[in-house]
């Protein structure tokens, strides 16, 4: 929940979420290390104070997802999007769901 200065609370969905496996262990070619190093790089666009270490941007756990979006982050509900280019091999999104206690949504296809 957001609070606005004048104490308003504001119920908040974030609804683009992804959990990924971008680690040079999951890069099936070259490719995948040029994906995931462009996106990086992309990421030191933004203030200092937001850019992550190179291993958390390569690999984004559940423990990661429940700590940003919703223990530190503002929001109520996350939908999760479950396709992404990288995917995340050695997790699935029952399990991320399961762990996150009915806060975040599967988008359907």
């Amino acid at each position: 929940m957001f609070t606005t200065k004048s104490g308003e609370n504001i119920f908040v969905v974030d609804g683009h979420t992804h959990l990924w496996d971008g680690s040079p262990a999951n890069q099936k070619n070259i490719h995948g290390k040029q994906f995931i190093d462009c996106f990086y790089d992309y990421h030191h666009l933004g203030p200092d104070s937001y850019i992550w270490p190179k291993e958390k941007f390569e690999r984004y756990t559940e423990e990661d997802f429940v700590k940003d979006v919703f223990e530190q982050g503002y929001a109520d509900v996350a939908i999760f999007n479950h396709y992404h280019p990288i995917g995340h091999k050695n997790s699935s999104y029952a399990l991320g769901l399961k762990r996150v206690c009915g806060r975040s949504l599967a988008e359907s296809v």
